[in-house]
């Protein structure tokens, strides 16, 4: 309210995309400033739509665009209205030049290899011939996908196509984003910290994506040479930072939405201070960043080499991750990579292929105000999930090993299934968060079972807190009132090795079944769990009470 007494000559606004939202406190304050000059700047006047524009341009110059119902009917609704992808494409583009031409000289439109003389080269390679947005292809790039990844990827196919759950398709959508990456980061999964190089190259290898991107990697170290990965699932970052200490034997650090931008406490590492650390480091370098942290306000012309392992959706914040690096002050040739999951056969359409294919188009609109949206899943989808497309007849058992990379989440979809099966009941998993302490009802013609599950990434450990079997005891009267039901059994099943003396001595006391690793191990030599399993037990609709 201070600032808005007083009548500015100017006010401007740096990156402006903070308020592209009309709706928000920033967005009604910066329009509430009296002054006799605004001046609007950002690198995406549209982020997510055309709405973000006239927020900025009714900020910039109040009125020019006319009232927002106005602007959507003239502009956003032909778009929204057209009936298929290439009507809304070519509409885009028509309505996106005559955008241009409306705002004429009120917006000032500098692209740095245009305007910038002495600016290095910018070369973009991907796995893909004939790209939309005319990057070259490099065969490094075409990824095959892994025995496993093939597989794992038309169970998902399979899934989307027999389920009979709303909602199917965009959370299929979500699992191939996944699998693409590596199969075991489905629904939640987590891949194991190596302790070796060998380790580490062991699970790499089982995703096609990722043998090639740490191929890449050998090559950027001959040339000692800097990159950036940009990824954007945390549990990969994690894995790639690890791996490739191991590997390549040099710190990786992480910046993402947790890497802190300022910190009062003089030892702990900021965003600037991990990345002075990276670029003051002489030869070769790895850096791992979320594309959506290092969006804006950082420079690391360090590194002359960007990789997008994992691509955003919206063409805009991927070029502005890459931009990180294509800057002033940068002095060498800059390599952008993007590595592309492919299946063996090539008239199979993949999730990476198609995602190239539509962020290539939408970064074809060099004449147009906009910049490019983001892909909507129902663009996405277009082909990945039709029946003829792809059929996998074979799906993986699960064994005992693979139980600390499946996360809590499929652990408990694995619980429910093997445990179906062992009691010849039905088995409902309960609503994630708020579950009042049970993860799993059985429901059986003789007895009914009421299940907590404890997934642990260490097996080995021993559960030594009595909290789960309190937590499954104090279920037991909520569920039966609920349901009006009553329970025979209560269990608490782990893949851990053991529990210790003290949760044995509570869950008999408590009349609680204790089921560990050995448990698991027994019963999956008599009921096999197939991952296709798992997709479809993960998916199904959940209890609440």
């Amino acid at each position: 309210f201070s600032l808005c007494r007083v009548d500015w000559s100017f006010v401007v606004f740096d990156e402006a995309q903070f308020m592209k939202n009309p709706n928000t406190l920033a967005a009604r304050a910066a329009k509430a400033l009296k002054a006799h000059f605004k001046l609007i700047v950002t690198g995406t006047p549209v982020e997510n739509s055309l709405k973000d524009f006239w927020s900025l341009m009714d900020t910039a110059k109040p009125g020019h665009l006319g009232a927002y119902q106005t602007f959507r009917g003239k502009y956003i609704k032909p778009i929204t209205s057209a009936s298929t992808s290439t009507e809304k494409s070519d509409l885009r583009q028509e309505i996106g030049k005559k955008l241009r031409q409306d705002v004429g000289k009120l917006m000032l439109r500098r692209v740095k290899e245009d305007e910038l003389d002495g600016l290095p080269e910018k070369i973009v390679y991907t796995g893909v011939e004939n790209s939309p947005d005319g990057a070259q292809y490099l065969d490094g790039l075409h990824c095959l996908m892994s025995h496993e990844q093939e597989i794992v990827y038309g169970n998902v196919i399979d899934f989307v196509n027999e389920s009979q759950e709303l909602g199917a398709t965009l959370s299929g959508l979500h699992k191939l984003r996944d699998v693409s990456l590596h199969p075991c980061l489905l629904d939640g999964g987590i891949l194991n910290v190596p302790q070796t190089s060998d380790e580490a190259w062991k699970i790499v290898s089982s995703s096609g994506k990722l043998k090639k991107t740490f191929m890449l990697l050998e090559e950027i170290n001959q040339r000692q040479e800097k990159v950036i990965i940009f990824m954007v699932n945390k549990r990969l970052q994690s894995f790639v930072s690890v791996a490739c200490q191991h590997i390549f034997n040099v710190e990786v650090p992480i910046v993402n939405g947790d890497t802190k931008t300022i910190s009062k406490n003089k030892s702990s590492e900021t965003r600037k201070s991990l990345i002075e650390k990276f670029e003051n480091n002489i030869g070769f370098g790895i850096i791992v960043m979320s594309p959506i942290a290092a969006g804006t306000g950082l420079t690391v012309t360090a590194a002359n080499n960007v990789i997008h392992l994992e691509r955003h959706w919206n063409p805009a914040k991927e070029a502005q991750a890459t931009d990180r690096v294509y800057r002033i002050g940068q002095e060498k040739n800059v390599n952008v990579y993007f590595p592309i999951l492919c299946h063996k056969n090539p008239d199979i359409n993949t999730f990476d292929i198609n995602l190239n294919r539509l962020i290539g188009q939408k970064s074809s609109l060099k004449d147009a105000v906009i910049i490019p949206e983001e892909v909507s899943p129902e663009e996405l989808s277009g082909g990945l999930f039709q029946k003829t497309n792809y059929k996998s007849e074979i799906s993986y058992s699960i064994s005992g090993e693979d139980l600390p990379a499946l996360g809590w989440e499929r652990f408990e979809a694995f619980c429910a299934e093997l445990l179906a099966k062992v009691y010849s009941c039905e088995a409902i998993l309960t609503k994630q968060g708020g579950d009042k302490g049970a993860d799993i009802v059985l429901k059986g013609e003789k007895n009914n079972i009421l299940v907590q599950c404890k997934h642990v990434m260490n097996p080995k450990n021993q559960i030594s807190s009595e909290m789960a079997v309190r937590e499954i005891y104090a279920a037991q009267r909520p569920y039966e009132d609920a349901l009006e039901i009553s329970f025979g059994k209560l269990i608490v099943i782990s893949n851990v090795k053991s529990f210790s003396k003290q949760v044995r001595k509570s869950a008999k006391s408590y009349q609680v079944d204790l089921m560990d690793s050995k448990f698991i191990e027994k019963q999956l030599r008599l009921n096999p769990i197939t991952h296709k399993d798992l997709l479809f037990r993960y998916g199904s609709q959940r209890l609440e009470i």
